[in-house]
């Protein structure tokens, strides 16, 4: 569960987000505001499948952020 939440604390501030918010944008269905303090105060954990969520959100964003950066340095050349 760990690293987990470390996976999306590094996320949330490559995002420049609270990690609440980026879970809440993963999942905006599937999770209420007291989420993360839940799953930081160990009152709570994910399902596999909202965990899973998370992760494909994450690693859209960073597609993302990869594909701006490349772009961004083709257009300084």
């Amino acid at each position: 569960m760990d690293k987990f939440l470390d996976e999306i604390r590094a996320a949330a501030a490559a995002d420049g987000v609270e990690p609440a918010l980026l879970i809440k944008r993963a999942a905006p269905n599937s999770v209420s505001g007291k989420t993360w303090a839940n799953w930081t105060g160990d009152k709570a954990s994910p399902t596999m499948r909202l965990a899973d969520r998370v992760r494909d959100y994450i690693a859209t964003r960073e597609a993302a952020r990869a594909a701006a950066a490349e772009s961004d340095a083709s257009n300084a050349v």
